[in-house]
């Protein structure tokens, strides 16, 4: 089929759709997420950031040409949240409830061939919460027109797999799906050609037989010589083109096309996780889809910048948490070569939230299994399809064990190359009425969230055997202490650390490395996203505080935003604990995290998800004479402290860390790692003096003039000698004239209800971000930053 990407001009307002007056309405171009722009609402839920639910109708006129006339006429959403239905010239043709999983509407019925089309999506959010985190709404991914003749490739008809690389060739098998919705039965061919990175790598034909309102395979077998293979280091990717041709005509019926890549997965517990036969550790961080101040809206730009970065920092895993990410995020999986979790579903039948997609799940499951797995079962980056994330029935109440199988054999009906993974946790929750007496009765008091008890560890092994046992992978979210005693009551099980800890990082990889059946580890989270606000909280109390004021501390209160538990911040900015783990993983750099001296001698109440509050900064004014703590994350086994040249000792290093207290002075402070008595690296802080001036300093100064492409300009304040002045927590104002618009302006700060779209946000860590989107025309575009007491600074931008 052939396909039209509709993202531009689309006619939108507020609200379900309104037959009876004519509602305000604004033009927006896709990704565009309606959520994100409103206002916070102390009566909304934590977990969403405190943004109320919404809805919107969305409009576009399609100008479908007469020639189509005789085909089949499509529209395909990547994913629209939620609850959304489709109507074309006033007459509803679809309804897709499950806001994270592709979908396709026929239009044809409806079609006005040679005559303006008019395409209605209403979209609604408004029964919240739905889900555990900001979900965002709206048309927040791509949107596409297709149309075909009668007989054509079946969209997501193509599926190209791996058999075997034996030395220097491949087998690689492939299944073209053709549809027939035609009054006659079909006879023709199906031509595949395979391309390599330099050219032609392989051709094969096929004949194929439709009988009317069938669907039926052309199945190819075809031997690739030197094949490259799709690894991390080396993401090389082919291009599977196939034409279906008919008796009697030169040119094809219809075509088809996708991209894969060449390699192998397999997993035992021997030689844990392989691919193309190496065995591989997963270090990983679990990912929302929202990852940035856009919201949900899913652009390519931001894409890059997260998988770069993770890919630089020693990344080679996301797990996608708790939903299929979209087309395009897969897409730049593969470029970048970073193994990927695919997961379907945060929910089976019990619900986790009074709207969630439990009340759909029954009707649905199935359509969504099977759109996200033939969407993405291409994608060389996926290694492993997951079918649910700690569900409520992991101890088998809810027909558990049942679901747990129907999945698994669902999964692996559409793709038998890669295993089935489904993450549990503590049963914290999920018991049947005895069990929960059980526990009540021996603990006193429910569990809080992924708490353990003697009697949920005692039980822990029996109840979720059946749930574990149809799945090639047991995900294990924060259990990393049953990894060895699991591994003697179920030697033969594979398992995978799908949750972490962030700060129990250096425990957690000990055990990777020592264990060849756990084949690696996903912190919770690599990068900070809206909602779950405050679970990377770290609170600091007096320690007279009664302890019943503390008994809540990992709830906070409106207006935080952000969970906060991550090691890169909500604009991409790299945070301490994400030093830390790079040396965890074998890294050889020093880094200085400074405590707050506000929260000297203090009661530290850390989340679960937490880091403690550090800085990689030594400019503290107002604290001079006052007491300091200073950690050095270190890869060696001694580090010596300097401040202002003077040694301050050296403290050994203990799971990566060494300790130090001294009285805050301004200068310089410097620690220098020592192993075997030799230097191994050294971090080194400087004292900034008052804020000065702000710098611009733009990720790029150019993009396509084509609607979509997005310019990251992070904002900073330097003193007169041009020194980053971190703390720093000033109002700041963007403006942009000429060929882009001000899309978002945020700061990292988690505890905030200032609005992204204002315009108008204070520093947080003397830092800041202007997002630019650019427009449809070439030309210059001018990001002006005011502060009050400040010289404006200007950025020129330019779009082609």
């Amino acid at each position: 089929m052939q396909e039209q990407r509709i993202m531009a001009g689309w006619s939108f307002y507020r609200g379900v759709p309104d037959r009876f007056s004519t509602p305000e309405r604004t033009v927006v171009d896709l990704p565009h997420d309606m959520q994100v722009g409103l206002p916070q609402s102390r009566e909304a839920n934590a977990a969403s950031g405190f943004f109320p639910g919404c809805a919107g109708t969305y409009e576009k006129t399609l100008d479908i040409p007469q020639e189509w006339e005789g085909e089949k006429v499509f529209v395909e959403f990547d994913g629209v949240y939620g609850n959304t239905t489709v109507s074309l010239n006033g007459s509803r043709l679809g309804f897709h409830p499950y806001g994270y999983t592709p979908f396709v509407v026929d239009l044809t019925r409806r079609v006005r061939f040679g005559e303006p089309n008019r395409l209605e999506v209403a979209v609604d959010n408004t029964q919240a919460p739905n889900c555990r985190w900001y979900s965002g709404a709206g048309l927040y991914r791509e949107v596409k027109l297709l149309h075909g003749p009668l007989c054509r490739i079946q969209h997501r008809g193509i599926f190209i797999k791996t058999e075997s690389i034996d030395g220097d060739t491949a087998t690689i098998s492939a299944e073209v799906r053709v549809v027939n919705d035609g009054a006659l039965p079909f006879h023709g061919h199906v031509d595949l050609t395979l391309t390599a990175p330099g050219g032609e790598a392989a051709q094969g034909r096929t004949s194929v037989w439709v009988e009317p309102g069938e669907t039926a395979p052309a199945r190819l077998r075809l031997v690739v010589q030197s094949p490259q293979l799709w690894d991390v280091d080396t993401p090389a990717l082919y291009a599977a083109e196939a034409a279906l041709t008919s008796p009697g005509n030169a040119a094809p019926v219809d075509r088809a096309s996708t991209r894969f890549g060449i390699r192998t997965v397999a997993v035992d517990a021997v030689h844990g996780l392989r691919v193309n036969g190496k065995t591989v550790k997963l270090k990983g961080g679990c990912i929302h889809h929202v990852t940035s101040p856009l919201g949900a809206a899913d652009f390519d730009c931001q894409t890059r910048r997260v998988l770069k970065a993770h890919k630089e920092a020693g990344y080679n895993a996301l797990r996608l948490a708790h939903n299929p990410p979209s087309q395009r995020f897969l897409d730049l999986c593969d470029e970048y070569g970073l193994f990927v979790i695919d997961e379907a579903f945060d929910g089976w039948h019990i619900g986790k939230t009074p709207h969630g997609y439990h009340q759909f799940f029954d009707e649905w499951w199935e359509r969504d299994v099977e759109a996200f797995v033939l969407r993405d079962r291409n994608h060389p980056s996926v290694i492993i399809w997951s079918i649910g994330n700690e569900v409520f029935e992991r101890a088998g109440t809810g027909d558990g064990y049942w679901v747990s199988q129907r999945l698994a054999e669902k999964v692996r009906s559409l793709d038998s190359t890669r295993p089935v993974l489904l993450a549990l946790c503590t049963l914290w929750n999920g018991l049947d009425d005895q069990d929960a007496q059980e526990l009540q009765r021996r603990a006193g008091e429910p569990l809080g969230q992924n708490g353990e008890s003697s009697y949920t560890n005692e039980i822990w092994a029996d109840r979720t055997e059946s749930m574990a046992s149809p799945v090639d992978i047991v995900g294990y979210n924060y259990m990393e202490d049953r990894y060895l005693s699991d591994h003697a009551l179920f030697p033969s099980r594979v398992i995978c650390g799908t949750e972490s800890f962030p700060m129990a990082i250096g425990r957690v990889w000990e055990l990777v490395e020592q264990c060849p059946y756990v084949i690696g580890d996903f912190t919770w989270t690599s990068a900070d996203y809206i909602g779950e606000a405050g679970i990377g909280a770290a609170v600091y109390v007096d320690p007279s505080t009664p302890e019943e004021e503390l008994a809540d501390h990992n709830s906070r209160p409106y207006p935080w935003k952000l969970a906060y538990d991550a090691d890169w911040d909500i604009l991409n900015q790299p945070r301490p604990q994400l030093a830390y783990r790079k040396i965890v993983w074998g890294g050889t750099e020093t880094y200085l995290a400074v405590r707050d001296p506000e929260t000297y001698g203090k009661k530290e109440l850390l989340s679960r998800w937490a880091w403690p509050q550090v800085w990689n900064s030594w400019t503290y004014p107002g604290f001079e004479g006052h007491p300091i703590q200073i950690d050095v994350y270190s890869p060696g086994d001694r580090v010596e402290l300097f401040l202002n040249g003077k040694s301050l000792g050296a403290e050994p290093v203990e799971r990566f860390t060494a300790r130090f207290e001294t009285i805050y002075q301004p200068g310089v402070l410097e620690a220098v790692s020592y192993r075997n008595g030799a230097e191994l690296s050294r971090d080194r802080l400087e004292t900034a003096g008052e804020p000065a001036r702000l710098v611009l300093r733009p990720e790029s100064t150019e993009a396509r003039a084509d609607g979509e492409s997005l310019l990251f300009v992070l904002v900073e304040f330097q003193d007169a000698q041009g020194r980053r002045v971190p703390g720093v927590r000033l109002p700041l104002s963007a403006r942009v004239e000429g060929a882009a618009s001000l899309l978002s302006f945020a700061s990292a700060n988690p505890l905030t209800d200032e609005n992204y779209e204002s315009g108008k946000i204070t520093s947080f860590d003397g830092r800041a971000m202007a997002i630019l989107r650019a427009g449809h025309t070439p030309g210059k575009a001018v990001l002006t930053l005011s502060c009050p007491g400040m010289e404006d600074a200007k950025q020129e931008l330019f779009l082609s």
